[in-house]
């Protein structure tokens, strides 16, 4: 079977969420080592992840916090410097071999929200796992012909 198309995740598969949430926490006056603790602790618990606002801030108002925060200058917008650094090589790559690449959401064994989740039983055992999208072209090479 040729496979013709690829989909990614963006958080924590293409996109590094570290510069985002550390943000957050500065923009909280909370420790971001805090922060990031509280937010592993409501992944790990399955909650959604804005729960860590309520930990922080009982009672608080997201769509009122990215405002005051829009008003600091701070909005955040991902850039290239949020790429992890394989997506690049592994979208050439499949690129060079005629392979689409879209995006859905996906599991990577990447960051500290994945190790967390990884342990859940939350997500069913993969087919393949890949703890880098390096992997992923040689992964496929055997469908790719190459």
């Amino acid at each position: 079977m040729m496979i013709k198309a690829v989909f990614f995740d963006v958080g924590e598969t293409l996109i590094d969420e570290s510069r985002d949430w550390n943000e957050w926490a500065d923009h909280l006056e909370v420790p971001r080592r805090v922060f990031h603790a509280l937010l592993g602790a409501v992944i790990a618990r399955g909650q959604h992840h804005r729960r860590v606002f309520d930990l922080v801030r009982p009672g608080v108002d997201f769509a009122a916090s990215c405002r005051e925060r829009e008003a600091t200058g701070s909005t955040h917008a991902v850039t290239a410097k949020d790429l992890y650094p394989d997506v690049v090589p592994c979208r050439k790559r499949l690129r060079e071999t005629g392979v689409l690449a879209g995006m859905v959401p996906v599991f990577l064994r990447r960051g500290p929200w994945a190790i967390i989740q990884s342990g859940s039983g939350r997500f069913a055992s993969p087919v393949h796992a890949i703890d880098s999208l390096s992997a992923l072209p040689a992964l496929l090479s055997g469908s790719l012909g190459t």
